[in-house]
Formats: C-alpha cells, structure tokens, sequence
C-alpha cells in the first residue's frame, strides 16, 4: 500500500513539473478564485460611487481600467453585475467591483474587499480614471474676455445613523460671472439619505427660495435671482435625514451637473461624502 502512495506521489509531482510554473500559478488562482462570496459579504464595507454613464459604457471603461493597472481579473458575473480581481500578478488579494444601474444614465460603482488597504487603492484608480473621462466628454463652456469657470464643491459630513445633517454646497469667487441662476444636480443614495429641505444661504439671500426636484438617483436643486451673484462662499444648504438602518461606511453625494445661467457660464465640480459612524466612534 505504501509503495501505491508514493508512485502516487511521483506521477503527481512529475505531472506538475511537466505543466511548468504557469499552470501551478493558474490553478492556485483557480482555487482561490472559485467563489466571490466573500467579496459578497464585505459589500456592506464597500466604497461606492455614482458616475453619468450608462451601465454597459460604465462597465467596459472599468475592465479597460483594471487592464491598464495589470490586475488580474478571475471572474466576471454579468447577471451579479460583478468583476473580481486580485490586484497584481504577484498580489492575490481579491478586490470585488459591483455595478447598480440608477436609471439609464447613471451607474453607482462600489469596490469592495477584505483588504481596507486593496479595496482603497482599486477604488481611488478606478474613481479617478472614470473622473478623469468624464470630464473630457463634457467640455467647458468658454465666455470671451471673461473668467469663464466656477468650481462647486459639496462638503464632506461625519454622523450616525438617524441624525439630521446640513450639507452646504459651496462655489469659488463668481463676481465677474455674472450668474442669476443655479441648477444642481446630484446623486446620492436614497437608501441612506432623505432630502428634507433646501435653503438659501447668505450668498443667495436675495435669490428665490430654492426648488427641489426628488428622483430615484438624488435631487436636483434650482434657484434664481434679479440681480448677479457676488464673492464666494455657501449657495445652498441641504437638510438630510439619515436612515437609523444605514450601515456605517462612507457615502457618496456627487454632483453630476452645476448649470450656471442655463449653461453659458462653465463648471467644475466636486462631490462629497458622508461618512456614518457608531455613537462611540464620534465622540
């Protein structure tokens, strides 16, 4: 029986040597590979983020992505909308990229993995290269013998789950720009925030009350006003409720369009985060 084993043995590992180092790498990969279920139960820890494209352009811009960082992809589940990934040759930390469709054109896109240090960096290179794409498909605006360009910011808030929160969202110096209208529109999860109300800030004062529009992907936010606006600061303030069920984590208010006068003065934007914490962690 013992001299079975080790014969065995020998085919075995003569099998292996004959294969070379390549195929003991694929399978090993294999192995590990096989299921995406724990990629699956670290969703709730993910890092997540809403961008203006359509799923399927959204989709093909990320594996063109990942190919371009040399990550290597072991499974891709269209019907889970999922691309797992270790993220080298060498590093076979698994990464988990999920993709929810909001409407026709918006994806949210989170990254998620065991690894706090992988689901970070995967996340920061996908985010910027779909940023970074994002803002050559839509070029500015340009006015001539003007400064054409305002940058809208929304701040970033910590709180706890059932909180009520102020958002303000800020612009750059517009004093030469002439504005006499704002349209925002923005993307958050409607899981985790309720929109309550939208005021005028000392910026917009003379303004009209702002209106706000609630869709399935976020709100948009309109006001105008009779005389230009002037110097930088706060447009408007948002009041959100934060469900008592959120998961802690961090989540993402993005702006997908600032409009300025109907579009004649250009924008650039950046969004905002939410980070949701337990009691004894913010105190």
């Amino acid at each position: 029986m013992g001299k079975s084993k080790n014969f065995v043995i020998c085919v075995l590992s003569f099998v292996i040597l004959m294969s070379g180092c390549a195929a003991v790498k694929e399978t090993t990969r294999g192995i590990l590979g096989i299921s995406t279920k724990q990629l699956e139960e670290t969703r709730s820890h993910a890092v997540a983020k809403t961008f203006h494209y359509a799923y399927k352009d959204c989709y093909d811009r990320v594996k063109k992505i990942l190919k371009g960082m040399n990550t290597y992809i072991y499974s891709e589940d269209k019907k889970k909308k999922m691309i797992a990934i270790y993220i080298s040759e060498a590093d076979t930390t698994p990464v988990g990229i999920f993709f929810t469709e909001i409407d026709p054109l918006n994806t949210k896109i989170e990254i998620a993995s065991p690894s706090t240090f992988g689901r970070d960096y995967i996340a920061k290179k996908i985010f910027a290269g779909l940023e970074d794409a994002d803002v050559q498909k839509r070029p500015a605006v340009e006015i001539q013998g003007k400064q054409s360009s305002a940058l809208v910011t929304i701040a970033n808030v910590h709180a706890n789950p059932g909180d009520g929160i102020t958002i303000p969202i800020s612009v750059t110096d517009v004093s030469k720009l002439g504005i006499v209208s704002v349209q925002l529109d923005m993307t958050y999860d409607p899981s985790v925030l309720t929109l309550i109300d939208v005021k005028n800030s000392q910026l917009t004062a003379h303004w009209s009350v702002p209106v706000k529009k609630i869709n399935p992907a976020g709100a948009s936010v309109s006001l105008e006003g009779n005389d230009a606006l002037s110097g930088s600061g706060i447009l408007v303030d948002l009041y959100f409720e934060v469900s008592p069920l959120a998961d802690l984590g961090t989540s993402n208010i993005d702006l997908l369009q600032a409009t300025f006068n109907k579009g004649e003065v250009s924008s650039k934007f950046i969004g905002g985060a939410l980070t949701l914490t337990s009691p004894k962690e913010t105190k």
